[in-house]
């Protein structure tokens, strides 16, 4: 049986979101991060039937991926600004960090800087691989992450 494969971008993008209106499942024969709407969502219910039949038919073929806390994406902009040379933009990085919306203001403050803001993303997309592959390991799930390719499925 080959090892499953599953999109990198995929199974973070699931790791990192925290809205309530929906949940994120693997399917553990394809390797696919699928979408599983909410009551309150505004996807189309019927679009959705099969798959919510699906995994209550074969609970064992999915596993539900609960989103990281958010003191983990917190401890990553953190973690970037620090390494940082001292500069102004450091400074403005950490009070952005200690503002009562660090998310947001960190964003904002890294638009001031094209570079520092790709090295930003760069930097980040690195520390949500490992923590997706800590989540494979913890839920004891032997995977490939692989990068999306257009055109073709891995």
């Amino acid at each position: 049986m080959a090892r499953l494969q599953i999109f990198k971008g995929d199974l973070t993008n699931a790791l990192e979101d925290h809205f309530d209106d929906h949940r994120w499942m693997l399917d553990l024969q394809t390797g696919e991060v699928v979408l599983v709407p909410g009551v309150s969502s505004m996807f189309d219910e019927e679009e959705f039937a099969e798959l919510e039949e699906q995994i209550e038919i074969e609970p064992e073929r999915f596993r539900q991926i609960e989103p990281l806390p958010s003191r983990v994406g917190f401890d990553i902009m953190a973690e970037f600004a620090e390494d940082l040379p001292d500069s102004a933009l450091k400074d403005h990085l950490f009070r952005a960090l200690n503002s009562r919306h660090p998310f947001r203001y960190f964003k904002d403050v890294l638009c001031e800087d094209e570079r520092v803001r790709q090295a930003y993303f760069d930097f980040k997309d690195e520390q949500m691989l490992i923590h997706a592959r800590e989540w494979l390991d913890d839920e004891d799930i032997d995977a490939e992450l692989v990068p999306y390719q257009p055109g073709g499925k891995y």
